[in-house]
């Protein structure tokens, strides 16, 4: 089953004045304690939270910002989804969205029986059966995130991410007070210079990037939608400076959860698969389509979360 090709049902509803509770199923095996560690490694103070079994994040839909928080529920093979009232109307396309951020569509039996037949990851998914691509909610800020963490460290990258989300983002208040920031929209870091982006820490070119890359989703030239061809879309990232291989490919992995990406530049992988080049490691990798993603995560977690 391709990912996020089954649609959720959601048979338990809560609503009160604050929140609306929604039970989201899964098929399993489904490794939540997995999905937490490697969201908490990648956190950004102030936009998101993990404390125990709940993950929890700031987001906006449209003019709406509000929160959401997610733990296992009393009832077996299903995550209960909490968010603010200020969503309510759009529940339909939430609760989808962050089953796809989730991946609680995919038949990890299927695409494990594939990755498997290959000697280096049959281990790994035999160690984690229940492994899963996280992407994001929102694919523009994943997106950042990527260029955040060019040739720097996965803490760096955090760093610089929950700063951008506190200069150029708006405020926010709730129960939970580790959540203080709504990330930015495009529009909001295209209307920045890059002297005020780089202010955060950043070299100017970098700052550049962000901002040309904030300009072309704003007015349109960008489309960060899953729907789309893989190939086009890693060939109109790369077209902008500043984006290259890694970070095109990282970001229709990880923001738009598409399953065939890989980045084959990356050292980590090339490391885990015992020091491959990158040519190596894209021809090995074939035998592995259209499931890369999954591969390129197994191998992190390989090392420790990459």
């Amino acid at each position: 089953m391709p990912r996020g090709a089954r649609v959720v049902d959601a048979p338990m509803r809560l609503r009160s004045r604050d929140m609306l509770i929604v039970h989201l199923p899964y098929p399993e095996p489904f490794d939540w304690p997995g999905i937490l560690r490697f969201l908490a490694a990648r956190l950004a103070s102030g936009v998101e939270s993990v404390e125990g079994e709940v993950y929890a994040r700031t987001l906006r839909r449209g003019e709406d910002r509000g929160w959401l928080r997610l733990r296992p529920a009393a009832e077996p093979g299903h995550l209960e989804l909490a968010f603010s009232a200020s969503f309510a109307e759009s529940e339909e396309s939430v609760c989808p969205a962050i089953a796809r951020l989730f991946d609680l569509g995919a038949d990890m039996g299927h695409i494990g029986a594939q990755l498997g037949r290959d000697p280096a990851l049959a281990p790994l998914v035999q160690k984690n059966p229940g492994m899963r691509l996280v992407s994001a909610f929102d694919p523009f800020e994943l997106a950042l995130r990527a260029i955040l963490s060019q040739q720097i460290s996965v803490k760096a990258a955090s760093t610089f991410y929950a700063r951008l989300a506190q200069r150029f983002g708006k405020r926010f208040s709730c129960e939970n007070a580790s959540l203080r920031s709504v990330f930015p929209t495009p529009g909001e870091l295209a209307a920045s210079s890059p002297a005020d982006i780089a202010a955060i820490g950043l070299s100017r070119a970098r700052a550049q990037t962000i901002q040309r890359f904030a300009i072309a989703v704003a007015e349109g030239k960008l489309n960060l939608d899953a729907t789309r061809e893989l190939d086009t879309l890693l060939a109109e990232l790369q077209a902008l400076p500043g984006v290259g291989p890694w970070t095109a490919h990282y970001i229709a992995m990880r923001g738009l959860g598409m399953p065939d990406a890989f980045p084959s530049g990356d050292l980590g992988l090339q490391r885990a698969m015992g020091g491959l080049s990158a040519a190596a490691l894209t021809k090995r990798a074939e035998r592995w389509r259209p499931w890369r993603a999954y591969a390129a995560i197994h191998l992190w977690n390989q090392l420790g979360g990459g």
